[in-house]
């Protein structure tokens, strides 16, 4: 059977009628046929023509020649473009999922799909049009496969948003890695099948700045599922994935972020973020990740505060800025600490630095670990996590604390707590994890053995004196992006991993996505708690309700098949424990 592709035309201009659309394509490509419609397999009534293609360069050729179609005629869109078109994408095995669209949308379908998805979204970005695609099926009997095309509603927009990321050509590939994130990501799936309906985020423009990663594409695209309009920025100059910066482009959010970007592009990304949602107005609300969004908010825009209805941080440090900037008088907006959420702090800082870190010393170095001294600088979540890790894969593992009582964790879990100035000269491998400054200075520098590897998992780059190690160093070597093998005057070498940024994300990834989907989910949580609750929330640092914490921890269960014993009546009474929860006061300590 010839294969070929359809063309959806609705809502044809006055001086094209119906039965001129196929002699209208046929001066440009072959057609094959022409289908009309009594209503749209999107629903609605008559007016639309299905055109079939003998080809994929055939359609792309129609299409280049009259690239005016996409933009003036406004394919398969309701006759104004305020007024939602929503449209329903039934999935595999799936329930539907309601999108709601405010641009051209373009159906392309055939019997079966000659081309693949790639090739259709390389054909169509001819014209940067294309914001985002759908593969979805309407009618297994007549259709193979069926593709929706969200695009542009002008090429001035496309461009707009394409040269803010790396490469806009990597969006297909980010798109699958996407789809691959969403099945291990099961507390953000759940929110959007519980909460998407009632667009509980409709209204909010929500500014965000945390590392452009996969997993941050599914944050975002809930976001947006739940009715938010996103823009984002990455917290890291190294962390951007460019791929999913690509993919979140191409599927109509403002992106500004790329891998490697200078300090300077890095404020610039934030910056640009604050004003660049698609109704114009800036942003009313702010999800942050170390706290430089919030604090160039507070700084340099200020005018903005009085429409901003909270924060919800992300991390360790960009919690502690918030609570010193409350107690100083300058936190002007309510706040959440997503960070210090059990099913963030337990899971994220712990269970994911336990994979990501190993990870990223390994891609970026090759190095045996096994036999090696290892130092984590600090013995918090962040560290213990480190800590395990490095002494999983057979080091011999030291570690620095100021306090006490991590110091004794630290010792009772079998560690040695030392200082750095003890342990400096034997360490083949240094990592910060603290989040404070100035933990690995000079004087450790030139005690290292030769080639000891230095880095950091902490969320600044200012764990590590990398400008003091400039200085001192009479030779830099490039080895390969993001590892840099510094000559000491004393003859030995230093080799420096992400200039002393995250590691874990500047030389691999990051954090697996089950991991992240557990601080994620906590993350919309709290961005609906303060934009549909407001008032719950007056100015100062909030933690979210322990209700909602171990509901995010019981979206993940099923996955790993755990089964939940149940309170009976006798037992909820005798403990004064509700059956359905809250299991633990807030003041218990996991």
């Amino acid at each position: 059977m010839r294969r070929h592709l359809g063309l959806l035309v609705k809502n044809l201009p006055p001086h094209l009628p119906e039965p001129g659309v196929k002699q209208f394509f046929e001066k440009h490509a072959q057609v094959k046929d022409m289908y009309l419609f009594r209503r749209s397999p999107f629903g609605g009534h008559s007016g639309q023509s299905l055109v079939h293609f003998a080809s994929a360069s055939e359609l792309a050729k129609a299409l280049q020649l009259n690239g005016r179609l996409l933009h003036n005629y406004k394919l398969h869109i309701e006759p104004t473009v305020q007024e939602a078109h929503e449209v329903d994408f039934p999935a595999d095995g799936q329930r539907p999922i309601r999108y709601k669209f405010r641009s051209p949308l373009l159906y392309v379908t055939g019997q079966p799909l000659e081309a693949t998805e790639e090739e259709l979204v390389v054909a169509f970005r001819r014209f940067g049009a294309v914001r985002w695609v759908q593969n979805f099926h309407r009618d297994r009997k007549k259709f193979a496969h069926a593709y929706a095309f969200v695009l542009y509603d002008s090429p001035q927009s496309a461009t707009k948003a394409y040269e803010n990321v790396a490469d806009i050509s990597l969006a297909s590939f980010g798109r699958r890695e996407i789809t691959l994130a969403e099945k291990e990501m099961p507390g953000l799936m759940e929110i959007r099948a519980k909460y998407g309906p009632n667009q509980p985020l409709k209204g909010a423009r929500i500014a965000g700045c945390l590392h452009m990663t996969i997993q941050t594409a599914v944050l975002i695209e809930t976001l947006v599922q739940l009715g938010a309009q996103v823009t984002w920025s990455s917290c890291n100059i190294f962390s951007t994935q460019d791929h999913a910066a690509a993919a979140i482009a191409a599927a109509g959010v403002p992106v500004y972020a790329w891998k490697g970007e200078t300090d300077e592009e890095y404020l610039w990304c934030i910056e640009q973020t604050l004003s660049a949602f698609p109704d114009g107005k800036p942003l009313n609300m702010i999800l942050d990740d170390g706290g430089d969004l919030t604090s160039i908010v507070h700084e340099k825009y200020p005018q903005y505060l009085g429409e901003i209805q909270g924060v919800s941080e992300e991390t360790t440090t960009g919690v502690h800025h918030l609570y010193r900037a409350h107690q100083e008088g300058k936190l002007k907006i309510p706040a959440i600490n997503v960070n210090d959420s059990v099913t963030k702090s337990k899971f994220d800082n712990y269970y994911g630095c336990r994979e990501s870190l190993v990870d990223g010393i390994k891609r970026a170095t090759d190095v045996m670990l096994a036999g090696k001294t290892a130092v984590v600088a600090g013995f918090g979540d962040v560290g213990k996590g480190c800590a395990e890790a490095l002494r999983a894969y057979g080091s011999i593992v030291q570690v620095t604390e100021i306090d006490p009582i991590n110091a004794l964790q630290a010792a009772m879990s079998g560690y040695k707590v030392v200082t750095m100035d003890e342990a400096a000269p034997f360490a083949n491998i240094i990592v910060t994890t603290t989040g404070n400054r100035d933990i690995v200075r000079v004087e450790h520098f030139e005690q290292l053995p030769d080639d000891a590897i230095v880095c950091n998992i902490g969320h600044f780059d200012i764990e590590i004196d990398v400008a003091g190690l400039k200085k001192v160093a009479k030779e830099c070597v490039n080895i390969k992006p993001q590892v840099d093998r510094y000559t000491l005057a004393n003859g030995r070498h230093v080799i420096l991993l992400a200039e002393g940024r995250l590691v874990n994300l500047g030389c691999a990834t990051g954090h697996p996505s089950f991991v992240m989907s557990c601080s994620f989910a906590n993350q919309v949580l709290a961005q609906i708690a303060l934009w549909t609750d407001n008032a719950s929330f007056p100015l100062g640092v909030h933690m979210l309700p322990k209700k909602l914490d171990e509901e995010v921890a019981f979206s993940h269960l099923e996955m790993l098949n755990v089964h939940l014993t149940k309170l009976t009546d006798v037992q909820s009474t005798y403990s004064s424990i509700p059956k359905q929860g809250p299991f633990k006061p807030n003041h218990y300590r996991y």
